[in-house]
């Protein structure tokens, strides 16, 4: 690992290293033999601290150092903050950054860095910050690292991919107008809605002929607020990247073809106001999380095929032509059999079977009489009548 430049000396005690100063030493050697003497710092572009007991927790090196981002200090168990930024850091972030479960601060920002943000960047329940921004990284951020930042209160992300992700989502769904994955903030305020940022909060496509499957990176979206999909003809599931949308307020993806349950994810939706889901094929429960969202206040379960009951402390309109069950529920009837068909199109097609069958035997029995028929015709004997032994017949006539 190379660097330009190089950091003051700074004279400390000498003393025997402790494992995490061990750790440090060789990610960074033969650039950065430091490490700490009990409690201390090192000044600019060189920050180190560390705890009583040796641990290092907080680590800050901006030395223009290249190569790729040591691994190893993801056995730094105790640290709290790692800023790397303003390097020239290239590849991908160790997924061994995962480890660092007491990290709160994760700052790579400047660097050379590429390909996706590692799945195990989920692992850091207590990160507050992140700063990823210029890099070249591509994807997006892992579901969980977003629900993470956002319990914690972080205002926003730094990587900030929105447009990219909004303009691969309407592609997919077959959208009729190239939406551009660079500036798409400008492109039109009535469709989309950013903030201060350039960060998407709000995406209004409803009856835009958008078909196909729910992209799933559209729930990626950080600060996205207000999604409405309504009257297209989308059909998949839905995504339980739904939980993601921690930010979301506002969800209508009612009057599609959309299949199968609501996600067990939606319990992250705990600023939902309003939720409509009416008018498609929904399955399954309806999740017990949409009581303990105390801010929801219009949502609509209609034309579905839910089952079940309806969860305690979720009442109202808004559950009509389902199959759930309990009092004072009336149209309850579009039920799917065990293995997801439709009751009605379950007789529909018993029906059609049976319709086949009595065609089949018609079809039997008009073939086997044919038989019968061609059968007897090859027994037939042709009469003369002017045989003698017949002459007092009058007509031509067949004898069998």
């Amino acid at each position: 690992m190379g660097r330009s430049g190089r950091p003051q000396a700074v004279s400390m005690p000498v003393q025997p290293d402790t494992r995490d100063c061990a750790i440090l030493k060789a990610a960074f050697t033969p650039n950065l033999a430091i490490c700490c003497s009990g409690p201390s710092s090192i000044g600019n572009p060189v920050f180190l601290q560390c705890d009583a007991d040796g641990n290092v927790v907080a680590i800050t090196v901006r030395t223009s150092l290249t190569g790729e981002l040591p691994a190893s200090l993801g056995n730094l168990t105790h640290l709290i903050s790692l800023d790397l930024s303003r390097n020239h850091f290239s590849g991908s972030i160790p997924a061994s950054y995962g480890n660092l479960k007491a990290l709160t601060k994760l700052d790579l920002s400047n660097n050379r860095l590429t390909n996706t943000l590692p799945n195990e960047l989920e692992n850091l329940r207590n990160l507050t910050t992140l700063f990823l921004q210029s890099n070249q990284l591509t994807g997006s951020v892992p579901e969980d690292l977003s629900c993470t930042l956002a319990k914690n209160s972080i205002s926003r992300p730094s990587f900030n991919n929105d447009c990219e992700i909004v303009s691969s989502a309407m592609q997919q769904m077959g959208y009729f107008l190239r939406i551009p994955p660079i500036q798409c903030c400008q492109w039109n305020s009535v469709l989309l809605g950013c903030d201060d940022f350039g960060f998407v909060t709000r995406i209004n496509f409803g009856s835009s002929g958008l078909m196909g499957a729910l992209p799933d990176n559209i729930f990626t979206l950080s600060q996205l607020q207000s999604i409405n999909l309504n009257h297209n003809l989308l059909e998949s599931t839905i995504s339980s990247k739904l939980g993601a949308a921690v930010n979301l307020k506002q969800i209508d993806l009612s009057f599609n073809k959309l299949v199968g349950p609501l996600p067990e994810s939606v319990k992250y939706l705990e600023r939902l106001e309003r939720a409509f889901f009416q008018n498609n094929q929904l399955s399954g429960n309806i999740p017990t999380a949409f009581v303990n969202m105390t801010q929801l206040s219009e949502f609509n379960f209609e034309h579905n095929h839910f089952t079940g009951s309806i969860p305690q402390g979720l009442s109202g309109f808004g559950f009509d032509h389902n199959c759930l069950s309990g009092s004072n529920l009336v149209n309850q009837q579009d039920c799917l059999e065990q293995g997801g068909v439709d009751a009605r199109v379950a007789v529909g097609a018993t029906a059609a079977v049976v319709v086949l069958i009595a065609l089949a035997w018609w079809f039997r029995r008009v073939y086997q009489s044919s038989k019968d028929a061609q059968r007897s015709a090859d027994t037939l004997e042709f009469v003369d009548p002017f045989d003698k032994e017949l002459s007092d017949s009058n007509s031509l006539y067949w004898r069998v």
